[in-house]
């Protein structure tokens, strides 16, 4: 593995303060000077001690990065209806700060073993070292990618996403849903 080169800087933020209202992630967006050079985000996050990594949220529109996450990043488990039943519940991440404030990103979690979040078992011992293996390819590919070509989502396409077992990301424009729907109705009625 020798050097590689990339087009465009990459910030690394380790934040605290997240469960106090997103403290750190607040005070990057409103106070460091950096933030409006930030095309896009990466923000990690853990709610359980397992399992792989899962996109929990993406911004909107969100096609393109969703295009960019299926073509680097195939082995992901990530959902847009999972996305939307995380929307409403109670849970909010560093995520929310950087959407709210125009950015493109992507938010990564381990969700498996949550009921040790927060909990006396809440300990690094108890973390799955797959895991987080998982999660360090995931994203050491998705930030290479990203370092590499333009970011900017230009279009407005909004994007339904699902994978297939883990090994593959499958996506398409969210009005193909309709057509989805009538097919899945014809076919069990």
């Amino acid at each position: 593995m020798g050097y590689h080169r990339l087009l465009a800087d990459v910030v690394v933020l380790l934040s605290d303060g997240e469960e106090l209202g997103r403290l750190g992630a607040e005070l990057f967006a409103h106070e460091h000077p950096s933030f409006t050079d930030i095309d896009c985000f990466v923000n990690l996050e853990a709610a359980g001690n397992g399992g792989p990594a899962r996109l929990i949220q993406v911004g909107t529109p969100n096609g393109v990065l969703v295009e960019r996450l299926a073509h680097v990043v195939p082995t992901i488990a990530a959902s847009s209806i999972a996305e939307e039943l995380f929307e409403l519940l109670p849970n909010t991440t560093d995520f929310q700060v950087f959407d709210r404030a125009g950015k493109s990103g992507y938010d990564i979690a381990l969700v498996a073993g949550a009921a040790a979040y927060h909990a006396p078992d809440d300990l690094v011992e108890h973390l799955d070292p797959r895991s987080v293996q998982h999660m360090g390819d995931l994203v050491l590919a998705l930030v290479r990618s990203l370092a590499e070509r333009e970011v900017r989502a230009a279009d407005a396409r909004h994007d339904t996403f699902f994978d297939v077992g883990g090994v593959r990301l499958v996506h398409y424009a969210r009005p193909v849903d309709a057509l989805v729907g009538v097919a899945a109705a014809l076919l069990c009625g």
